[in-house]
């Protein structure tokens, strides 16, 4: 699959997308780039040749944990190990499908949702055979590479036109993977409905087979499908017979089986997220409603509901404390004003017993670290030994040690995310560092940057009490980070009488403090 336009789906991300595309197409990466302990295969689903070392683009403990029932085992018997792995992919894929298509377009039909989740079937089918993640007779987790090595795993995402995205470790995760192609697909799928060799809009097929043209050859390629002298007529002629055939079909047993992981929230950019069929725990989780409004996701506990705001931050409830949890996701449910507690992440999952650090702190590397584009993605370089970094954002996953990632921003200004460790093994990685000059988050002198000044609060977020002019300089005697986008509020030393917070920006997912506050903190 060649994918050298951009998709307009974030303009934030479209001139980075076309930058790289251009950059590529001038100075491809050679066969089979990053390739190590390259096996074959066969061309069968699960096994389509060739493939690498999935642990170039990503880490091998990340895919276990997210996606280990999604792993194609090679040693194991092809009588039974097959029809597994099609009946765990089949949903993931039949999910993933149908959820996007009614994320972009909720009032398509549901005719037209079913061809499209049959389209995306047979577009995995024709690009891999549904391949992935493989573990190889060497014992190593591998990744799908195809077209010499340029086609990156399920969906065949090209590391000439989207090196960047791929070395990032987008096309590693299985997910970052689908929806890549959702998005490519998709947006063909809504051009094939005005193109000329598409007679009418519901002519669903005919919409299918020009999206997937496009898909596999560019945008130019729309209706190549109608001309069966075509140099690449044989793709498209196998597109069809597989949207046709629909041949999985009759080797799954269970197609409404449920995904091994919650593929809507892992789509939508979550993390963390639940597994709906892992197994069940002493208290479930459940998804809690007020008012219509979604409270967060909680746990029952002798005094009530606790709840935490998403699913990422389950883990630092008291439950997840002593127990090894995969989680089985109870039914909605509504709560009364009185019965729940909804706590911040930040007051959770900062509890002494966990030992995570806040958001704001100084840790230094007590060994080297790869630093990553996600928690446990794409290799961006290396934290070395004696390294210090300032945490911008954590994350806590729910298992046995609550291991945890940091993201980090380098003193020499590099930001990614660092693994850690869990509860008992911290101390292997990273230590707390004394505060450094070069912070993104000031802690104990701030300037105001804000143009028209920093209203002072006398509780974050809470009411007016004073101001703060632009290009002063603000004493500050502590940092609060509240909700899923670590809003910064510095707490800060009397000015004219009046002691408050000011906002300071977000430290998650984008930064946004440059904008109010520079630090002036000194040696």
């Amino acid at each position: 699959m060649r994918i050298g336009w951009t998709l307009g789906v974030v303009a934030a991300c479209l001139a980075s997308f076309s930058a790289d595309s251009s950059a590529q197409v001038r100075s491809p990466p050679p066969d089979y780039w990053k390739c190590v302990n390259r096996v074959g295969g066969s061309w069968v689903f699960g096994r389509a040749p060739s493939a690498c070392d999935a642990s170039g683009f990503g880490d091998d403990k990340v895919v276990w944990s997210k996606y280990g029932p999604l792993v194609f085992g090679d040693a194991r018997a092809s009588a039974t190990e097959t029809p597994r792995y099609l009946e765990e992919m089949h949903a993931v894929i039949r999910d993933a499908s149908a959820h996007y298509l009614r994320r972009r377009k909720p009032r398509a039909s549901p005719i037209e949702v079913v061809v499209f989740r049959r389209a995306i079937l047979a577009l995995a089918h024709q690009e891999s055979y549904w391949t992935h993640y493989r573990l190889a007779s060497d014992q190593r987790l591998k990744m799908m590479r195809g077209d010499s090595g340029h086609g990156h795993g399920l969906m065949q995402i090209d590391d000439r036109f989207h090196f960047a995205r791929i070395l990032a470790g987008e096309a590693w995760d299985l997910t970052g993977n689908l929806a890549y192609a959702l998005d490519i697909y998709y947006a063909e799928w809504e051009r094939a409905g005005r193109a000329s060799c598409v007679a009418r809009v519901d002519d669903y097929e005919t919409r299918a087979r020009a999206a997937y043209s496009a898909y596999n050859g560019g945008p130019a390629q729309l209706c190549r499908w109608t001309d069966p002298n075509h140099k690449w007529a044989r793709n498209d002629e196998g597109f069809l017979q597989k949207f046709r055939g629909q041949t999985w079909g009759a080797r799954i047993a269970d197609l409404k089986k449920p995904a091994a992981f919650d593929v809507a929230c892992e789509l939508d950019g979550g993390s963390n997220c639940l597994s709906p069929g892992g197994g069940a725990v002493a208290a479930a989780p459940y998804r809690a409603f007020l008012d219509e409004r979604e409270v967060g996701v909680c746990v029952d506990t002798a005094s009530g509901a606790e709840c935490v705001g998403e699913a990422r931050d389950l883990a630092c409830l008291p439950i997840a404390a002593v127990k090894a949890l995969r989680f089985d996701l109870g039914a909605d449910r509504a709560l009364d004003g009185a019965s729940f507690r909804r706590i911040d992440r930040h007051e959770m999952c900062a509890r002494p017993a966990l030992g995570i650090l806040p958001v704001g702190a100084w840790v230094r590397a007590r060994t080297d670290i790869n630093l990553r584009a996600t928690a446990g993605g794409g290799r961006l370089g290396v934290v070395q030994t004696g390294e210090a970094a300032q945490v911008l954002d954590f994350e806590a996953r729910a298992d046995e040690s609550l291991t945890r990632h940091y993201r980090v921003r380098t003193e020499a200004g590099r930001i990614g995310w660092v693994f850690a460790g869990g509860v008992e093994t911290q101390a292997r990685y990273v230590e707390e560092a004394p505060p450094r000059p070069a912070g993104l988050i000031p802690l104990s002198r701030a300037r105001i940057v804000a143009p028209n000044g920093i209203n002072v609060r006398r509780t974050p977020a809470g009411e007016e009490i004073g101001w703060v002019p632009n290009d002063a300089v603000a004493e500050v005697v502590g940092v609060v980070a509240r909700g899923a986008n670590n809003e910064i509020y510095l707490r800060i030393a009397a000015r004219d009488g009046v002691e408050g917070f000011i906002y300071s920006g977000r430290a998650s997912p984008e930064l946004t403090m440059p904008l109010w506050v520079k630090s002036e903190d000194g040696p």
